[in-house]
């Protein structure tokens, strides 16, 4: 039995270079510029669910990524903050 390979978009990690999985509304924007239907940012902040950076992301660096998308990790806050 061969198995399936799955995709999906993604950005990658300016730090660690993991991919980061886009979420629906930087999907949904990008669809709504590329019909003319709305002018929006064509920038956007994702923090990275591997190494937890933030960046600044353009539309133009989505691509499609193999496999599953990773687990955010959460972390444990220190207690008394």
């Amino acid at each position: 039995m061969i198995a399936e390979l799955k995709a999906y978009r993604a950005v990658l990690c300016k730090w660690c270079n993991q991919p980061i999985p886009i979420p629906k509304r930087v999907e949904t924007f990008q669809r709504e510029i590329e019909r003319g239907d709305q002018i929006r940012p064509q920038a956007f902040i994702l923090r990275c669910r591997a190494c937890e950076h933030e960046n600044v992301y353009l539309l133009n660096d989505i691509q499609e990524a193999e496999g599953e998308p990773r687990e955010r990790i959460h972390r444990a806050k220190a207690a008394g903050r």
